[in-house]
């Protein structure tokens, strides 16, 4: 910006003296009396004031058309000379010979000797030819002399005497000077009696404008080595509308005053100079098309109460010690204006000011420093419209209540913007210094923090605000409506006792969101981001994290989304409740790849009652800390937000192992190596174990209304207590302890994989309690009797050890797939249809039927691969065998 000006300045010093020239010969103003207009704007009898205007402006146009008429005599004088020039330079021109043309100047010398004896001589008036009518008697004698002078010329000088004369004779010098002027004040008529007749027409709010509206007139040539500014004194002030100037002293220029800056006003102005107190008061400055013009403000303000206006371009800049003040209840920068700068900063002018050439501040010290930079202040209902504001060295603009940025576009260089219960609405702000906001509301602003940048918003509004910053940034209770933030890799973001609302947020760098609410926020953790939550409540924030995220103290996430892209989510410094209970969080959902980290806190997860399938580990401790992270962090949590609890480094070091609580309705499928969980209790929905190691290392507790789930064998659990329901399917669970409640089930599943056939089964290597287990075995469709004789266990034990199971049940059984369906009686069956016991099957003596318990059914056989303890059980297998019948009919 201040490139830009500085070039302008180089552009007015090299042309100045050309332009300001053929600007004070253009401008062709009258030397004449002003009309007293007096202070317009306090006149009662306004009428009274316009008459006396009308008659100054009549006594003008009478002036203007006598002079006028006194010019058209000269110019029709003038053109009967240049008729009778032109005849004679037209016969002469043509003959070659000096002798022919000696002959025909003798011939006019007689005409006009003709001339001269009967023009202006009384009585002889009929004597006076056509040609003779506007031509003066000394007009005649001029011309005489001029051809007496050839035609008594000597030989040799003849031909150069003949040339002289035809030059004078084309010469039409004095007849085209007056026409231009008999035209100027012809123009100068026909505006005179339009004014009248505007004049004479106006109301009284008409006429107090046209009397408040002047013109900044320069009417002297410009020193370009002194390159001195014009003064806004009343002698530089022109009235068109009047017609008349000022003369000094006459204190025109004030609150309702409409100040026009034209190619007459030069290049630079300074608006305070020669002021009384150092205050100018002006209505509306307005930059007209042609005018290339600097407004400089120092040492003092200039109140514009209603508005600055530009057809084509406008700058102000305001130096040290002043102030540009738009008025409450103006308009500020006009809407419709284009190209307006505004400049704040330190310097004695403009010129200082643009350039940053601070000659007049030089050497002063300790008294330069006392001075203060320049200011810019929008009042209540004003507005910037779309001005560029450009502030720096210290200078300062400023939004007071009610005001607007409108869409400006501020840059702010070692300066400050200011926003007091202001709106930014469409701004764009660029920010290398300070930016506060206080009880502002931030519209659809465009906010650009440069790593200089430090930007403050406090009890303010965000709305629809576009932010990107790579400085510090401040927001403190502030409401964050539907902004987007982009915190960038060298951005540091602090967060304090803030609703985020619908707010976008993206962290490269370092956020810390502190005592504060998440609301139904987006926030996506970057790969180098770091994000710590401290004492807030997350609410339904969807979280997406590919950094590191902590969530500190008394932070609450029951209905948050997390999602781990390879990030790192840490809650090993959750608070301790109040009453000294153990640490927990609460989790809506939490899904993707990435490493939970806990602590000693208990992790609850689903709450939300979703779907989730999280390809992660949750680990007690983090496998390897990044040192530099911890530093930065340390750095962060010891300057402004601090946690109310400095966090115990040493908790993550003496977790014994991670503890996962699953609830609601959902099912969370777990597709990695959790053998960092210790304890996990599922409490409701589904767990489904997509991994080995998936239940983890420790104790597996499942509630009543919830089910573990496994997709793949899992081994590594020290004990299961059971109240709700294992699904087995085909795949294998090795744990150290089974233990269970009334109302517990395993289902299993037998099913041909690869050419043989598997069923689901747990095994055991403690004493185990199946008594409150019913276990349930379904059978696939295509498995027979005879490849299952031996796979029906479910349960099998370490040597050593015994287990007691409860009701075991298998589903439908096929005998044997080829049997002939459509002979009932099979030849090979010796059994007696009418003697129900089979001979080929006597009673086993070792298991003799009980009298009182009419159960024949065989106890389940172990799996017989595995080294096996007892296995007791009662009511231990019922099933029902089925033998196919025509078109697969089974009973």
């Amino acid at each position: 910006m201040q490139a830009k000006v500085k070039k302008e300045k180089t552009f007015y010093r090299s042309k100045i003296c050309l332009a300001a020239a053929a600007m004070v010969a253009a401008m062709g103003l009258p030397a004449h009396a002003a009309v007293s207009l007096g202070n317009v704007a306090e006149i009662a009898a306004w009428n009274h004031k316009r008459d006396d205007v009308v008659k100054f402006l009549n006594d003008r146009l009478s002036h203007v058309k006598s002079e006028f008429g006194r010019k058209s005599d000269i110019f029709d004088n003038l053109s009967a000379v240049k008729s009778m020039n032109s005849d004679i330079l037209s016969d002469i021109s043509h003959l070659g010979d000096i002798a022919e043309i000696d002959e025909k100047l003798r011939e006019y010398s007689e005409k006009i000797e003709t001339a001269i004896r009967v023009i202006g001589v009384k009585g002889k008036e009929s004597e006076v030819q056509p040609w003779m009518k506007d031509l003066r008697k000394q007009d005649l004698e001029k011309i005489r002399e001029k051809v007496k002078d050839v035609l008594s010329a000597p030989e040799h000088d003849k031909a150069a005497r003949q040339e002289a004369l035809s030059v004078y004779l084309a010469d039409r010098t004095a007849h085209d000077r007056v026409r231009d002027e008999a035209f100027a004040l012809s123009q100068a008529a026909s505006a005179l009696e339009t004014r009248i007749g505007r004049i004479k027409q106006a109301d009284e709010t008409a006429f107090r404008r046209m009397a408040n509206t002047n013109e900044l007139v320069s009417r002297a040539l410009p020193d370009p080595e002194k390159f001195t500014a014009l003064s806004w004194r009343d002698e530089n002030l022109f009235n068109a509308d009047f017609d008349t100037g000022y003369p000094e002293g006459a204190s025109v220029v004030g609150k309702d005053t409409l100040l026009e800056l034209t190619a007459r006003s030069g290049p630079w102005s300074e608006a305070l100079k020669d002021t009384v107190g150092g205050v100018r008061d002006v209505g509306t400055i307005r930059f007209k098309p042609g005018a290339r013009h600097v407004v400089g403000v120092a040492g003092g303000t200039l109140n514009v109460h209603h508005a600055l206006e530009a057809d084509t371009g406008a700058v102000i800049a305001v130096g040290t010690d002043g102030v540009l003040n738009f008025v409450a209840n103006g308009r500020g920068v006009d809407s419709g204006a284009q190209n307006v700068t505004l400049m704040a900063g330190r310097g004695a002018d403009a010129v200082e000011v643009t350039d940053g050439d601070r000659t007049g501040e030089r050497g002063a010290g300790e008294v330069s420093r006392k001075h203060r930079p320049g200011k810019i202040v929008f009042n209540a209902g004003t507005s910037a419209g779309n001005a560029s504001i450009a502030v720096s060295d210290g200078g300062q603009v400023r939004f007071d209540k009610d005001s607007d940025a409108g869409a400006s576009t501020l840059l702010v260089d070692g300066g400050s913007a200011h926003f007091e219960s202001a709106r930014a609405a469409n701004a764009t702000i660029r920010n290398s210094g300070v930016l506060k906001a206080n009880g502002a509301s931030m519209g659809a602003s465009q906010v650009v923090n440069y790593q200089e940048g430090h930007a403050d918003f406090l009890n303010t509004r965000l709305e629809d605000m576009q932010m990107t910053n790579t400085g510090l940034v401040a927001l403190t209770e502030v409401d964050g409506g539907s902004a987007q933030v982009t915190n960038g890799g060298d951005g540091n973001l602090r967060i304090l006792d803030t609703d985020l609302g619908n707010m976008t947020l993206v962290n490269m760098g370092e956020v810390t969101l502190s005592q504060s609410r998440g609301g139904n926020a987006h926030v996506r953790n970057g790969a180098h981001g770091d994000l710590s939550v401290l004492h807030s409540a997350l609410d339904n924030v969807s979280l997406t994290n590919e950094g590191t995220v902590e969530l500190i103290g008394a932070t609450t996430a029951h209905a948050a989304r997390i999602a781990l892209d390879n990030g790192v989510l840490d809650v090993a410094q959750i608070d301790s409740p109040p009453d000294g209970g153990q640490r927990k969080i609460s989790m809506g959902s939490l899904t993707g790849k990435g490493d939970l980290v806990t602590g000693d806190t208990v992790v609850e997860l689903g709450a939300l009652g979703l779907d989730d399938t999280f390809d992660g580990r949750i680990l007690p401790v983090a496998e390897s800390p990044d040192a530099s992270v911890t530093r930065r962090r340390t750095s962060r949590l010891s300057s402004g937000v601090t946690p109310k609890r400095v966090p115990d480094a040493s908790l993550r070091s003496v977790a014994a192992g991670a503890r996962l609580i699953k609830v609601g309705a959902g099912n969370l499928t777990l597709t990695a190596d959790q053998s960092g969980v210790a304890s996990l209790d599922v409490q409701g929905g589904k767990l489904t174990a997509a991994h080995e190691k998936a239940l983890g290392s420790g104790a597996v507790t499942i509630g009543k209304h919830a089910a573990i789930a496994l997709t793949k064998s899992v081994a590594g659990v020290q004990s299961v207590d059971n109240a709700g329901q294992i699904d087995l399917g085909t795949n294998k669970l090795v744990v150290g302890r089974y233990t269970s409640q009334p109302g517990a089930q395993i289902t299993s599943r037998l099913s041909k994989v690869d050419g043989g056939v598997s069923g689901g089964a747990i095994q055991v290597s403690e004493n185990s309690d199946f008594t409150n287990t019913a276990i349930h075995v379904s059978v696939a469709h295509d498995v027979v009797l005879a490849d299952v004789q031996d796979k029906l266990g479910v349960v099998s034990v370490a040597e050593g050890k015994s287990a007691t199971l409860g009701k075991v049940t298998v589903g439908s059984i096929t005998v044997d797939k080829t049997t002939d369906p459509t002979d009932p009686t099979d030849p090979t069956d010796p059994t007696d249809p009418t003697d129900p016991t089979d001979t080929t099957d006597p009673t086993d003596p070792t298991n003799p039927v009980d009298p009182s318990n009419p159960d024949t059914t065989p106890p389940v056989e172990p799996d017989t691969t595995r080294p096996t303890g007892v296995v007791t059980g009662q009511n231990a297998l019922s099933s029902r065998i089925l033998v196919p019948l025509v078109k697969g009919i089974s009973l």
